[in-house]
């Protein structure tokens, strides 16, 4: 009896020590900014929002969704190029010039859809290849105050994006 209550606290101390993903986020994107601020002993911490966790299949599906949407609407717009062109090329009065510039039309908005139709492509297969729990990013807002050149006592925001590991993909 005494050996699991022994154990128990032993296991509610380590639970209890470990740190939450917030605060390694934090302790990660602190010690970044301070490599890179302008006076590192300024630093002051304000406040930090919520990881944010984008998952992989919800982000390409709205991805792939959009790129339908917009595939659909190139296509319409080609045709009805393509109509035109045809009326054109049909209409004696039409100058060669007018056609010219329409088969231009035509050839870029052609490229513009196969190049989109790349782009959709290239997202259904990032949604084939994910897995239910696989994470995009983790996003957070960092709040500091902190010396500027001049020496003034600024707030500034970071924007970061965190990876899986929670160290930093990109700060702006």
């Amino acid at each position: 009896m005494n050996r699991k209550i022994v154990y128990l606290f032993f296991l509610i101390l380590l639970l209890g020590c470990s740190k939450n993903p917030n605060q390694i986020a934090q302790e990660n994107i602190e010690k970044h900014l301070k490599s890179i601020i302008n006076d590192p002993s300024s630093y002051e911490f304000v406040s930090m929002t919520e990881l944010d966790t984008i998952y992989k299949i919800p982000y390409y599906k709205e991805r792939v969704l959009d790129y339908e949407r917009f595939v659909k609407r190139i296509g319409l717009a080609l045709e009805r190029k393509k109509e035109e062109l045809g009326t054109a090329l049909s209409d004696q009065k039409k100058g060669e010039a007018t056609i010219k510039d329409l088969k231009y039309q035509v050839e870029e908005s052609q490229n513009f859809l196969d190049k989109n139709i790349k782009e959709l492509q290239a997202y259904e297969k990032l949604l084939e290849s994910s897995k239910e729990k696989d994470i995009k990013e983790i996003k957070t807002v960092l709040t500091i105050r902190e010396n500027n050149k001049q020496g003034v006592k600024v707030l500034n925001k970071y924007y970061v994006s965190l990876n899986n590991n929670l160290t930093i993909s990109s700060l702006n």
